[in-house]
């Protein structure tokens, strides 16, 4: 805010701080899950800054930088994104925010017809379908999938895909979900299948001859070297770093509001 008051028709500068503070939301509070108090007291005294002129752009874009760099350590954020098997993906808040934006990557100059905000507001259950069913019942999955690997691959991130209504699906097999481009119900309705739907990332799904557990992990291994490329900062070294004032405020704003949090 504090840069959009201050220049006003510099579009360019206002894109890239806009663009930081998202990388900076996304890496330490979506993805690490630190307090959301994390870095407030730095941020107000930054914006101040910018605001009464005692920063010039190039130095407030870099201390943002900075803060991601100082909040989000490298280390951390290669650690959240490794190709690990072990976490489940499914039950994270970020999860949505990252299919989405994923979208947007496949949709290139397209425009994306599923609403980010029809997104955010529906259920979980009904914008996430798991390719692998959770209850998988149909032969297709029981023969490629031992009890263990539905087990450890169901709430994968590469079993995970947005879509539009995830009661289309229930629990068919590949082929069916699969299905064909143009391909009809009897009574002339498009069949709900990813070859039919509006999202590019299930009509990718399309193009996949079965789903197996290397197909899990060829596009989990996918989705997140893309998205160390999407949150990605070039690190910068530290100039400011984090004064002891500002984590004692950010402590004690933390502790208030879990004692606040009790209270109620």
């Amino acid at each position: 805010m504090a840069t959009r008051l201050r220049y006003p028709d510099d579009a360019a500068h206002y894109e890239e701080v806009v663009g930081l503070c998202e990388v900076f939301a996304f890496r330490v509070y979506r993805l690490l899950g630190k307090y959301a108090n994390s870095g407030q007291s730095s941020f107000f005294r930054l914006a101040y800054e910018v605001y009464a002129e005692k920063r010039d752009k190039a130095s407030a874009a870099r201390r943002v930088r900075e803060l991601i760099s100082y909040y989000s350590l490298d280390k951390e954020f290669e650690a959240a994104l490794s190709d690990t098997r072990e976490r489940r993906w499914y039950p994270w808040g970020g999860l949505k925010y990252l299919l989405y934006e994923w979208e947007e990557r496949l949709a290139g100059k397209k425009a994306v017809l599923l609403s980010w905000e029809k997104v955010e507001q529906r259920d979980l259950a009904k914008t996430i379908e798991h390719i692998l069913p959770q209850t998988p019942t149909d032969p297709y999955w029981l023969s490629r999938f031992s009890p263990e690997q539905r087990e450890q691959f169901t709430h994968d991130l590469g079993n995970l895909v947005l879509t539009e209504d995830n009661s289309s699906y229930l629990n068919h097999p590949f082929d069916r979900k699969r299905g064909t481009t143009g391909e009809t119900r009897p009574n002339g309705d498009l069949l709900p299948c990813y070859a039919n739907s509006i999202l590019f990332q299930e009509r990718a799904l399309a193009a996949v001859p079965e789903w197996t557990p290397d197909a899990i992990a060829q596009r989990r291994t996918e989705l997140l070297a893309w998205a160390r490329k999407r949150w990605h900062v070039d690190p910068v070294a530290a100039e400011e770093g984090v004064t002891a004032e500002d984590e004692e405020i950010d402590e004690v704003e933390t502790v208030e509001t879990l004692v606040a949090a009790a209270d109620g």
